[in-house]
């Protein structure tokens, strides 16, 4: 008797891998390895395993996102307490000391 092979559409397949690397990624951080013992133990490719662990952790940072709430400007100008400068040349300063905690927890 002749099977024919089931063929996956390459949604389907994009899908599945997609699975497959988030389960792989998620085992890891549980078994306590480091990556590279981890890509040992399991056959797997190192530098495909980081690129999905960077593509992962990325849409973990974004989901860390808090609201911002903005208030209107005092004739006083109030102590910065921490300052971020980026390369076009905007400047975002934070003048509240109770948000340090929360920006540093998101830098980790």
């Amino acid at each position: 008797m002749n099977t024919v092979p089931q063929v996956k559409s390459p949604d389907e397949t994009d899908t599945t891998k997609k699975q497959i690397w988030k389960e792989r990624v998620k085992r890891q951080k549980e078994s306590g390895l480091s990556r590279i013992a981890y890509c040992r133990k399991h056959q797997l490719s190192y530098e495909q395993f980081g690129y999905w662990e960077r593509k992962y952790q990325q849409k973990a940072i974004s989901s860390k996102l808090v609201p911002i709430h903005l208030n209107k400007p005092t004739t006083m100008a109030p102590e910065t307490v921490c300052a971020l400068s980026l390369k076009n040349g905007h400047e975002l300063k934070i003048y509240d000391k109770a948000l340090l905690p929360l920006l540093l927890s998101l830098l980790r």
